[in-house]
């Protein structure tokens, strides 16, 4: 599968927190490659802890305490088929309606 990240969603974070949007970029791509199952230990990220705050106040990730570490969901997950090239595509967009029209 391919995964997508929302070029328009990207500059909305980069605009508010450059770094972040590069992590989101990198969550993405883990979260498709882990099927979802993201887990941080705060201790081993301390530098980008605030990074992942950015990206959670802006509503890109959620996440969740743990007993042994924090669960991370990419938001704006969804899996669409493009009939033309019979492939699938990951894709993450937290307005997929205005947004999606630019991609294919």
């Amino acid at each position: 599968m391919t995964a997508v990240c929302c070029n328009q969603c990207f500059h909305h974070i980069a605009s508010n927190d450059a770094p972040a949007a590069k992590l989101w970029l990198d969550l993405c791509a883990c979260f498709v490659r882990w099927e979802g199952q993201l887990k941080v230990k705060e201790n081993r990220v301390p530098g980008v802890i605030k990074h992942f705050r950015s990206l959670e106040k802006l509503g890109y990730i959620s996440t969740a305490d743990g007993p042994d570490a924090v669960s991370i969901r990419v938001n704006g997950y969804d899996i669409i088929e493009v009939e033309k090239e019979k492939m699938c595509l990951d894709t993450f967009c937290l307005d997929r309606e205005k947004h999606s029209s630019s991609w294919l």
